[in-house]
């Protein structure tokens, strides 16, 4: 089994994890919008970032860029938009990275067709959870498919995607979220427009205050929540799983070399 780890931005942590099975390293720049909302994540330069991937790769660990963002307002389609798209996907092929994690499925096709060499991961946000929408993911050039968490305990489901699907399926493995969460989708919405509410000052975590309150609430769904305990890997890799990502970005250096030894 082989992790997909969160970057960390200092510079001996590359060195540190390099021995550990790690398939890539996920990250991105200070400035662009994603599925964390940017003040709780370490910010970045992009010329930075480029040195991070350079030492990445001289310790044979790849890099996938992450631009996962669910909605740009309609931006992709507007010329200013598609400018920026090309620049933007040529920064992060140009600087080295192995691929980008994307939500949008719009963007999926849209960065296969322009930058074929480019690896695309289908972020979880995408809810890939049947054979059918991983076709379609694949059929538009998905390579790696984060699948979403809530299906980590179905092992019927996954022992028939990893039977039935080309792409590469790689489980989430440590996130608290509730198994049912009704409010998931707009989770994901209101996360990819955080870099603009911020600059506004009205970014909320809504449906992170709300989770966070009924897990208080009732203990019971911290434990129906999905996550997988390091001892149980090996259930997952005799289903054919042979990458587990791991969740983290917004933590600190100790809490993450913890997390990723665990799991190795």
């Amino acid at each position: 089994m082989k992790l997909v780890i969160p970057a960390v931005y200092e510079d001996d942590f590359v060195d540190a994890v390099a021995e550990l099975p790690i398939a890539h390293l996920y990250g991105a720049s200070g400035g662009d919008s994603g599925l964390r909302a940017n003040d709780a994540l370490p910010q970045i330069a992009d010329d930075a970032l480029a040195e991070y991937v350079a030492q990445a790769r001289n310790r044979g660990l790849g890099f996938f860029y992450a631009l996962n963002a669910s909605c740009f307002g309609n931006g992709e389609f507007t010329a200013e938009g598609q400018r920026w798209l090309v620049e933007r996907l040529g920064w992060i092929s140009d600087v080295g990275c192995d691929g980008v994690c994307l939500s949008n499925p719009y963007l999926i096709a849209f960065a296969k067709k322009r930058f074929p060499t480019l690896r695309v991961a289908v972020s979880a946000a995408t809810a890939a959870d049947s054979v059918d929408k991983i076709l379609y993911l694949e059929a538009d050039g998905a390579d790696v498919i984060y699948l979403p968490e809530y299906v980590n305990r179905d092992f019927p489901l996954l022992r028939h995607l990893v039977k039935r699907c080309r792409a590469r399926l790689v489980v989430l493995a440590n996130v608290g979220c509730m198994i049912s969460c009704p409010i998931r989708a707009y989770h994901t919405m209101i996360t990819s427009h955080a870099k603009a509410s911020l600059e506004v000052g009205a970014y909320v975590d809504y449906p992170l205050l709300w989770c966070s309150h009924e897990k208080a609430r009732d203990p019971a769904q911290m434990l129906k929540s999905p996550w997988i305990r390091p001892e149980d890997v090996a259930v997952y890799e005799e289903l054919g799983i042979e990458e587990l990502k791991l969740a983290g970005r917004e933590m600190d250096r100790a809490w993450n070399e913890r997390v990723i030894r665990a799991f190795a």
